[in-house]
């Protein structure tokens, strides 16, 4: 058996994976736990296929041992920001993939600033190495026409009556025949023609899966463009009529069907409050034992300032307003006691620990579900995270969490809540992949996600054709 592994390995990939194989060449493959794992949930039918050579590669990986995967394969039929090449491009402020264990894929979406803002879905299969476009991008990439989706779109309607610029007038024309051909209004809201989100903004660090409704969760969704305005004014119907068919109960939020490949717009509870959902640079992450996901927000880079933290119950579209530490307020917490985190925080839950843990610049918080209570750990952590550079998981095998900003070497963070200590590891084998936008090679942006099924914490940076998994330990 083993001679058989060593030559489909070498047959995969060869250079950085040897390293890999001669990393677990003394376990066996039923001991390292992949293979036990790879069988995957009894219900239903996998959406995907594992393959043998890269199961068996993962594998093969040792403790604190990384490997960077051959170039993945890509199925999709838009081959927008060259995604046929390079899968998805990492959007700005959106690192987190979230993973669907009764998929064993994980998930993504995005939006960037100016440049990337489409409204496509993309699915990982890491036992395959295969990035699938699981919803195309309808209407094609809106950020060239952000000028008019958003900022003329406010103006216009904080002033109806405004006169129009000789560039605003051209501009508004040039998205003329776009909006024509792929904006909707149906059921109360403004969609693309196959039921996407217009302008999609990032999703910082709020997209999270809920396995119960079994949907992907875009906790910061779509851009407040005002759409009846443009549709006014590019149809002749008038503003007032147009309002009238508008929805109010629809809130930001997105969500999507994995399943059924459909976008799915929230609606906020018909009793009982939720959270204004305003503020830039909010968390979002799901606690198993509750069934519920956290929502916190703490941005002072909005006018007015948001603060909150609030407990959702995807399934019924309960929200409770939570009031840690003896009932102080969010901002109390964060700028007086410096308890809890700022924005642009990044979180990860510990089931064994009941603890989700925020990482920010260097500092450590966690936020114990049982006690509600936010505490600062330390201010240790070994290189600058943020949502826009690093990205961070819980590893459940280990117990530790990884945090990663994609480096050349392959350097990880890893964090023990039972120790309150921070080690950084550089580890046997393979750096991360090189990213390159024609500029040069760059390593930055990675995206990922820990899978408990192989037992890695997996990372695609930004625009690379390849994946690199990383294991802490075995068991």
């Amino acid at each position: 058996m083993r001679a058989i592994l060593f030559t489909k390995l070498e047959r995969v990939h060869r250079g950085g994976l040897a390293r890999a194989i001669l990393a677990g060449v003394c376990h066996s493959l039923i001991v390292s736990g992949a293979m036990v794992m790879a069988e995957g949930p009894k219900e239903g039918r996998l959406p995907y296929v594992d393959e043998p050579a890269v199961i068996q590669a993962i594998a093969g990986l040792g403790d604190r041992t990384a490997l960077a995967l051959p170039k993945f394969k890509v199925d999709a039929k838009s081959d927008i920001y060259g995604c046929q090449t390079v899968g998805p491009v990492t959007r700005g402020y959106t690192m987190r993939m979230a993973y669907a264990p009764e998929r064993q894929t994980a998930l993504y979406h995005g939006g960037d600033h100016q440049t990337i803002r489409s409204n496509d879905v993309w699915e990982y299969h890491l036992g395959s190495n295969t990035w699938h476009m699981i919803f195309e991008p309808d209407g094609g990439n809106h950020g060239p026409m952000k000028d008019v989706l958003l900022f003329l779109a406010r103006r216009l309607r904080a002033n109806p009556d405004a006169t129009m610029t000789a560039e605003e007038r051209k501009r508004f024309e040039e998205v003329r025949p776009w909006w024509k051909a792929n904006v909707v209004l149906k059921d109360g809201y403004f969609t693309t023609t196959h039921g996407g989100p217009i302008l999609p903004v990032h999703t910082w660090d709020t997209l999270v899966y809920e396995p119960n409704r079994r949907v992907m969760i875009h906790g910061t969704g779509a851009s407040p463009t005002d759409s009846a305005v443009l549709e006014s004014l590019y149809t002749g119907v008038p503003l007032t009529e147009v309002d009238r068919k508008i929805d109010k109960s629809y809130s930001s939020i997105w969500m999507f069907d994995p399943d059924k490949k459909q976008w799915i717009i929230h609606k906020r509870p018909k009793s009982g409050a939720m959270p204004d959902m305003e503020g830039m640079g909010a968390t979002m992450c799901y606690i198993p034992e509750l069934k519920r996901v956290i929502y916190y927000v703490a941005a002072q880079n909005v006018s007015p300032h948001a603060y909150g933290m609030w407990s959702w119950d995807v399934v019924s579209n309960e929200w409770t307003e939570l009031k840690p530490n003896g009932g102080k307020k969010i901002d109390t917490l964060v700028l007086r006691d410096k308890v809890a985190p700022t924005e642009e925080q990044q979180t990860a839950y510990s089931p064994k620990h009941k603890t989700m843990v925020a990482v920010i610049g260097t500092s450590t918080f966690a936020y114990h579900v049982v006690k509600n209570e936010w505490s600062r750990l330390n201010d240790a952590i070994p290189m600058e995270c943020h949502d826009a550079k690093t990205m961070f998981a819980y590893d459940s095998v280990s117990d530790v969490f990884l945090l990663t900003d994609g480096n050349k070497e392959g350097r990880v963070a890893v964090f023990s809540l039972t120790t309150n200590q921070w080690e950084l590891v550089t580890p046997v084998g393979d750096g991360c992949p090189p990213s390159d936008y024609g500029a040069g090679k760059y390593w930055a942006q990675p995206k990922g996600y820990f899978d408990p099924r192989l037992n890695v914490l997996v990372v695609h940076g930004g625009m690379t054709d390849r994946v690199w998994v990383y294991r802490h330990g075995r068991q």
